[in-house]
């Protein structure tokens, strides 16, 4: 399991905090320390908690979620949740964290498809050239 780190930039009202690594009872107390500073210092209107590096999440990950939620909409703001990987999901969903908190789904790249005859042409062009 990887260190957790966290980056957090902000602009106009929305605190993004980037979280990647692992969130478990060991390393949560940092970086709630380092969000709830950031809350206290004032003018969010909007915190996006981005998990798109998270590779593991405990319940004290949940915990931080739910004590985020509520210290942010006690100020008046809002917190969307991003990035969530399916494990994570499941944890939140199990919560019912999903029917109040906001959840942007980040679509997965696809991988671009050939033209149904491209391998007839790349076979054209193979004999063409011998």
């Amino acid at each position: 399991m990887e260190k957790l780190k966290c980056t957090i930039s902000m602009s106009d009202g929305v605190l993004n905090i980037r979280l990647s690594g692992s969130i478990d009872h060991h390393t949560v107390r940092k970086i709630r320390e380092e969000i709830d500073g950031e809350l206290y210092k004032g003018g969010v209107k909007q915190v996006v908690l981005d998990f798109g590096g998270v590779d593991f999440m405990d319940s004290s990950g949940l915990g931080l979620i739910l004590g985020r939620y509520t210290k942010i909409t006690d100020m008046g703001g809002k917190l969307t949740l991003r990035g969530l990987s399916d494990d994570i999901m499941k944890i939140i969903k199990l919560s019912g964290a999903e029917k109040f908190i906001p959840i942007e789904k980040i679509e997965k790249k696809e991988k671009p498809t050939k033209p149904d005859n491209a391998d007839k042409k790349q076979e054209d062009r193979k004999r063409s050239l011998s």
